[in-house]
């Protein structure tokens, strides 16, 4: 049984700009997923990996994520020896 979709906080038009500013191509995938959700262009996970051409268990990765850290945690990456939390802009080097 597919797992429930999250309840995006984010308006259609905040999404929307996210993606217009977003210049990190893997951070505007997962602002995507979350606009094709609420967009409700589509239904399910599997449906958002096929249409970004991603597995199923990296939409729901980051549908955790959003899920317990809000966008914030979304756009936070780890790149190996540096964690970049993009949402703010800042990067740190470890």
């Amino acid at each position: 049984m597919n797992k429930a979709l999250p309840n995006i906080k984010e308006d259609i038009a905040q999404l929307q700009q996210m993606l217009k500013t977003e210049k990190d191509a893997r951070l505007k995938e997962r602002i995507f997923a979350l606009y094709l959700i609420k967009t409700k262009q589509a239904k399910n996970r599997t449906i958002v990996a096929k249409m970004l051409a991603k597995y199923r268990t990296t939409i729901g990765d980051w549908l955790k994520e959003y899920e317990k850290n809000g966008m914030s945690g979304l756009l936070t990456v780890f790149d190996n020896i540096k964690v970049i939390h993009l949402a703010d802009k800042v990067a740190f080097e470890k």
